[in-house]
């Protein structure tokens, strides 16, 4: 912010007046120079407080402005925000149009992610001297994450870690013990009922650690030049729609952090070493209610959190869910003119693609993802060339999002009487033989 010439004045003025006051108490030669001094302390106050006063009325004052201008839908001149998603991709591919003669757009930040080894992220054919892709800002990161092909269903449930660096350790207590009359929450530590004034027994509580690494997701397309050559609002309607990057970017990552291998890829809940396996009733492999039943009981519902992640194929099987034999009371809909219920057991239900087709072992899983880590890099970028499909008068697109989970717990807890295993992740397995 630049002053004006009256504020400086004031400025000037105001300094004076304080280092005559010091001069006038050091020498101490005039009997009155402490109430002199006193004076010129008081008015050489009012006016720092005018210059402050007159600093929040300008910085309030732009922002506001800022604030208008941004509803407006355009930009303060100077600013580093951009518009929207469409105005950030444009001048992504402005800084590699040749036809560019105004150079880059200031307001754009590459970034550069080292790897083992030493080495910087691989290269996008046609980019001179960059190799890593443009940051996008976090307004048009979070317009990119809001849409999905189908609601998200682990990230707005998990833990977020904001990872400052590529990779991060998590502190966990190690809770695998196993043994009866003990509890196996606090790992080593432990507790003890004793007389007054004996010796405490001692106790090491023991730590494990989850490390989360940012895993490279990458999505590519392509773009007819006259799209971003009329409109680039446009252009950013298509990357950041259902069937552009922001719905992939949501469906991979989800996809992953259920099904995920952990190689080179998050370490989805299917996978993990801590989800409980629960054997099928039916040698059909149909779901009955005693499956749901035997799943709820082997779920750690922490808080009441939890969620049931069934594969969309199962719909039929649960609308028309009846109970035991002799007791047909337990049925999920109870006619056919009301809508689903949004609960079974009590919990909330999602129906989704990710889990494995009907009769395979997690087509219904009951999971609580506070258990589950996200680690965001929050480093996703978008980067473009014109030379690999420049004979079709395209443009290619690539988005790079990194981002890594996996759950907290590396096995399941084993309750007081040493036998019963609970988990926050609990699946349907295969049919019974």
């Amino acid at each position: 912010m630049t002053l004006s010439l009256n504020v400086k004045d004031r400025i000037g003025k105001a300094k004076a007046l304080y280092e005559e006051a010091i001069r006038l108490v050091e020498e101490g030669a005039d009997p009155e120079a402490g109430q002199k001094a006193m004076g010129l302390m008081e008015e050489a106050d009012k006016l720092r407080e005018s210059v402050v006063q007159a600093g929040e009325v300008l910085t309030t004052a732009q922002e506001k402005m800022g604030e208008i201008d941004a509803l407006a839908g355009r930009q303060v001149p100077g600013s580093k925000k951009f518009a929207d998603l469409g105005e950030f991709t444009y001048a992504v591919w402005q800084s590699m149009n040749p036809r560019n003669t105004k150079g880059i757009d200031p307001r754009l930040v590459y970034f550069h992610e080292e790897r083992a080894g030493g080495h910087d992220a691989k290269d996008m054919g046609g980019n001179v001297g960059e190799d890593g892709g443009y940051l996008i800002p976090q307004e048009q990161r979070t317009e990119l994450m809001s849409i999905s092909a189908e609601d998200a269903i682990v990230r707005p449930r998990a833990q977020i870690i904001r990872m400052t660096r590529r990779q991060v350790g998590i502190p966990v207590v190690d809770q695998t013990g196993t043994t009866a009359n003990r509890p196996h929450w606090f790992g080593g530590l432990q507790f003890y009922w004793q007389e007054e004034a004996s010796e405490a027994t001692e106790s090491d509580p023991k730590f494990k650690e989850v490390t989360l690494t940012a895993r490279e997701m990458i999505g590519y397309t392509r773009a007819p030049n006259s799209l971003i050559d009329d409109a680039a609002i446009s252009l950013g309607d298509f990357l950041s729609g259902p069937m552009g990057f922001a719905g992939g970017v949501a469906w991979m990552e989800d996809d992953a952090f259920i099904n995920g291998s952990g190689a080179g890829q998050p370490l989805g809940v299917l996978n993990s070493p801590c989800l409980v396996s629960v054997a099928r009733e039916s040698k059909t492999g149909k779901v009955t209610f005693t499956d749901l039943a035997r799943l709820r009981a082997a779920f750690l519902a922490t808080g009441g959190k939890g969620v049931w992640v069934l594969s969309q194929g199962l719909m039929d099987e649960i609308i028309t869910l009846n109970g035991p034999t002799g007791n047909p009371s337990y049925i999920w809909t109870p006619n056919a003119a009301t809508g689903l219920p949004g609960t079974l057991l009590g919990l909330p239900v999602m129906w989704t693609e990710k889990t494995p087709a009907p009769g395979q072992p997690g087509d219904a899983l009951l999971a609580n993802f506070a258990f589950y880590l996200v680690g965001d890099r929050q480093a996703t970028t978008i980067d473009s060339t014109q030379y690999d499909q420049w004979k079709y008068n395209k443009t290619s697109w690539r988005v790079v999002h990194r981002v890594d989970g996996q759950p907290w717990l590396s096995s399941p807890l084993t309750l007081k009487d040493g036998v019963t295993q609970i988990s926050p992740f609990v699946r349907l397995s295969s049919k019974s033989t």
